[in-house]
């Protein structure tokens, strides 16, 4: 007997559209840099677990076929004295710098809080990169979601 899968995939029309329509993404898309190790849980956040160390999760940006500007909004869920510092970076296919902008988080809070990015120049690649402070007692901090437009900044609803 001979069964035969055939895998649809769409279209990289498909992948610029879905970028370009402002959708946000959840946090647990973001990954740890450098063999750190992150938490999720059931409403799809990535949380840093250690009472001791900062971790550093990484956040992709799905590819767009327009150029020009891109801009960025994150919800971070900052439970630590320490501040949540997130940045938009685009790179060039060799790694470069383009260009970037930088936002922190204001505090400890119970709710998300909003870190808008205005619009970089973009490159071949791009991303976000957040530093998750420790947890405080029993207190997580970490990525709820984010999204990503070309041109201004989406709009944070």
């Amino acid at each position: 007997m001979t069964i035969v899968v055939s895998l649809l995939l769409p279209a990289a029309g498909t992948f610029a559209a879905r970028a370009s329509a402002q959708d946000a993404y959840p946090g647990i898309l973001c990954a740890p840099q450098r063999g750190g190790t992150a938490d999720s849980d059931e409403a799809g956040r990535v949380l840093n677990p250690s009472p001791k160390n900062s971790i550093i999760v990484i956040c992709p940006i799905l590819p767009d076929a327009a150029r020009g500007q891109l801009s960025a909004v994150v919800w971070a869920l900052d439970r630590s004295p320490d501040a949540i510092s997130c940045s938009l970076r685009s790179r060039t296919r060799d790694g470069e710098e383009v260009a970037s902008s930088v936002a922190a988080t204001g505090g400890q809070s119970a709710k998300a809080q909003v870190l808008a990015f205005p619009p970089i120049t973009r490159g071949e690649y791009a991303f976000i990169a957040c530093t998750l402070p420790p947890s405080y007692g029993n207190a997580r901090s970490g990525i709820t979601a984010y999204k990503v437009a070309s041109g201004a900044a989406p709009a944070a609803k």
